[in-house]
């Protein structure tokens, strides 16, 4: 863009708002446009949309596009310099589960002492721990695991694999993981612990 880079935010109903956005969708000059919908608030029905334009023209076309739309209140303002990744990143802190300490690369610093710890960088795949039903699983694997050794074990649509870390659980064999999913990787994280393994998965 010619100058600094925008964003178009969009406010007003569900209809015209959606209106709007298959608007967009069916405008061939704005088939590549990136913009977001949703529900802002839900107690007085307000829905947003936000654009962020790569060109003059494109953001041109998305603003003439919302504007044409009644019930919308449309503003072009300038995208605000900042580290995006950062952002973004501290959104994702490490989760505490049992035994189970799962972080990014972004938080190696704060890996503790004496837990199963599983680095897992966000990505594709399901299995950050951020996840209601992942940090149910560790905490249910846990809490079995004070009690129970398991022979065999089988994650089924593993994802990451976050359940898999041979290290977490006293059993002579290492778990099953498959995923059939897209995006998930070819092999399960890494543990920091002493026994860690990895093993190749079914993508």
């Amino acid at each position: 863009m010619s100058e600094s880079a925008v964003q178009i935010i969009a406010r007003g109903l569900r209809v015209p708002a959606e209106t709007a956005a298959a608007a967009i969708d069916a405008d061939p000059m704005l088939e590549g446009a990136t913009y977001s919908i949703l529900e802002e608030d839900e107690d007085k029905g307000v829905w947003r949309i936000d654009a962020f334009p790569t060109t003059d023209e494109e953001a041109q076309g998305i603003a003439a596009t919302l504007r044409a739309h009644d019930g919308l209140e449309v503003v072009v303002e300038k995208l605000a310099d900042a580290d995006w990744l950062a952002m973004s990143l501290s959104g994702l802190p490490p989760v505490e589960a049992g035994r189970f300490f799962v972080y990014g690369a972004h938080d190696q610093g704060k890996v503790p002492e004496g837990r199963v710890n599983l680095k897992i960088d966000a990505g594709a795949a399901f299995g950050t721990g951020h996840h209601g039903t992942t940090v149910g699983c560790l905490e249910a694997f846990d809490t079995l695991l004070k009690t129970e050794t398991f022979e065999k074990v089988l994650d089924v649509g593993c994802g990451t694999g976050v359940l898999r870390p041979r290290r977490a659980r006293p059993s002579p064999s290492a778990p099953t993981s498959t995923s059939r999913l897209p995006g998930s990787p070819t092999r399960t994280p890494r543990s920091t612990t002493p026994n860690a393994t990895s093993i190749s998965l079914t993508a």
